[in-house]
């Protein structure tokens, strides 16, 4: 028998990082989401194979569709929420920072 690891990140089309193209969170909502029928896909997939995974589901999704949790759940799926809400706050609140700081000091007026 061969063990195998597998994880999944679950994430819709439009969560992507520092892409300057990407949309912002506010308009996240109004945009059309695959990752529900995707994921119950693969989830009948795995349960066909009997093979049990982890996902990563990003907290937005998990809060917009908690029924693909619960569905993950019931199926015995590992389940942790991604590094990538993070990753994605970090990376957005650098910006803010960058343009905050970017007048050097011996430039201002005090």
């Amino acid at each position: 028998m061969q063990t195998s690891i597998f994880s999944v990140d679950v994430e819709d089309w439009f969560h992507i990082l520092d892409v300057p193209s990407a949309p912002a969170l506010a308009e996240w909502s109004s945009l059309p989401s695959r990752v529900e029928k995707n994921f119950s896909k693969l989830m009948d997939i795995f349960s066909e194979e009997k093979v049990h995974v982890t996902c990563f589901v990003l907290g937005w999704i998990g809060e917009r569709f908690p029924q693909l949790v619960k569905e993950a759940a019931a199926r015995g799926t590992r389940l942790h929420r991604t590094a990538t809400d993070i990753a994605w706050f970090m990376s957005r609140a650098a910006r803010i920072f960058t343009k905050m700081f970017a007048t050097p000091a011996c430039c201002c007026k005090t």
